[in-house]
């Protein structure tokens, strides 16, 4: 689970269906001020810092630290909800930073909505510096999970997750899927994502 970040996306010639698969190890970042990607302390720049003891730019925590001038998640709700004219005819899937949990598996809720609510109240999705790298200029946020196979770490996707919560409470009718990139046999997850995608097309027919 290092440094992967691909979207890919999939859709019919006419149009029916419309598939967004999002495999990251890091959280949405997005913004509409490039100045919080400048590394550089420039006087001008409102986004500086954070910094180590020795004043040194912690730029893996870049993001964290101004997430109030990211894109707000509800954005990414309308847009993705607004790709089709029909948003049943929509699936977004995601496989990401989340823990590798049991207790969080789709089978043990009732809903979505209620999967994503306790995916993102888990301790390990809570945002915090990582205390094992505390002071150094490259710390990172606290994993949300760690590949099993020893290859690296994956950041908690909450803005993802979030974005995944407000499509399925918001019952906008876009079929949604989020699983673990720390898990060992990618299967499940794809599995999952056959579903939905299964689910869209039946409402086709």
């Amino acid at each position: 689970a290092s440094d992967r970040n691909t979207a890919n996306g999939g859709f019919n010639r006419d149009g029916a269906l419309l598939a967004v698969i999002l495999i990251t190890d890091e959280d949405d970042c997005s913004t509409t001020d490039p100045r919080i990607f400048d590394v550089e302390p420039r006087p001008g720049n409102p986004f500086q810092g954070p910094f180590t003891s020795m004043d040194e730019l912690q730029f893996n925590l870049r993001c964290w630290e101004h997430r109030d001038a990211l894109r707000a998640v509800e954005d990414y709700v309308s847009g993705v909800a607004g790709l089709k004219p029909d948003p049943s005819q929509v699936v977004f899937a995601a496989i990401t930073g989340i823990p590798e949990d049991s207790t969080l598996d789709r089978e043990n809720f009732n809903s979505d909505e209620d999967r994503y609510a306790a995916i993102l109240a888990a301790d390990a999705m809570m945002e915090v510096p990582d205390p094992a790298t505390d002071d150094t200029q490259g710390q990172q946020l606290r994993p949300a999970c760690n590949a099993t196979d020893g290859s690296g770490a994956a950041a908690p996707g909450r803005r993802i997750v979030e974005t995944m919560e407000g499509l399925a409470g918001g019952n906008t009718g876009v079929g949604t899927v989020v699983e673990s990139i720390c898990a060992a046999d990618y299967a499940p997850a794809l599995n999952a994502i056959v579903d939905r995608i299964a689910a869209a097309l039946r409402q086709l027919c």
